[in-house]
């Protein structure tokens, strides 16, 4: 019991206030090593068993994160999740790909394609995370986790957790990029979607 306070007391003085997977990473230099402590913390603050199934659908985010959405470009922006925090598939799914898109977004984030409901075949991409947490060809529920939160990629420099959703191709690149203007047809297709999925799950 007592190294759970030199772990804490650790922890802290490495940035955990700031960046806890960066902390974590400080202790063991290993990313899959951070994934699991993460995982297994989130495991201990919630049952992740209540969340999801194989037919309907599911926040990407925790319900007190999805209150507000950032703006609409390529996909739907979301920075109100601190870095840590799981990110779950919206769709039972299966996993495309674990893309890499290091000035973009980010060296390892998920695309899945949906594989019930009305998204059905289509593939969704969530960039800029920490870490993925899945492998392609991998099947995953409707809120199962995927992701950790980060910022990574051309979001590294916002200094806060921060994610992208969208649609793509199998291999994450979105349906539409946006260039000079930020609205994409794609992008308020999910934003509309993420709307209607907060609002019946009465997050709104």
């Amino acid at each position: 019991m007592d190294a759970i306070f030199t772990a804490a007391r650790y922890l802290r003085a490495s940035g955990a206030t700031r960046d806890l997977p960066a902390a974590i990473f400080a202790y063991n230099h290993a990313d899959w090593y951070v994934a699991k402590v993460l995982l297994r913390a989130h495991r201990l603050e919630r049952d992740l068993t209540s969340t999801g199934s194989e037919k309907g659908y599911s926040l990407p985010l925790d319900k007190q994160y999805m209150q507000q959405l950032g703006r609409t470009d390529d996909g739907v922006d979301i920075e109100t999740a601190p870095d840590g925090a799981l990110v779950y598939s919206i769709t039972p799914s299966i996993v495309s790909a674990v893309a890499s898109d290091p000035g973009g977004f980010g060296p390892n984030y998920p695309v899945v394609e949906a594989t019930a409901g009305s998204l059905i075949g289509q593939h969704i991409y969530y960039g800029h995370v920490a870490q993925a947490l899945v492998q392609p060809g991998q099947r995953v529920s409707a809120g199962q986790p995927i992701a950790i939160m980060g910022h990574t990629g051309d979001a590294a420099s916002l200094g806060h957790g921060h994610i992208e959703i969208g649609f793509s191709d199998a291999g994450g690149d979105p349906l539409n990029h946006h260039g000079a203007t930020a609205w994409t047809p794609s992008g308020e297709i999910m934003r509309s979607f993420l709307v209607t999925l907060s609002d019946a799950l009465h997050v709104r």
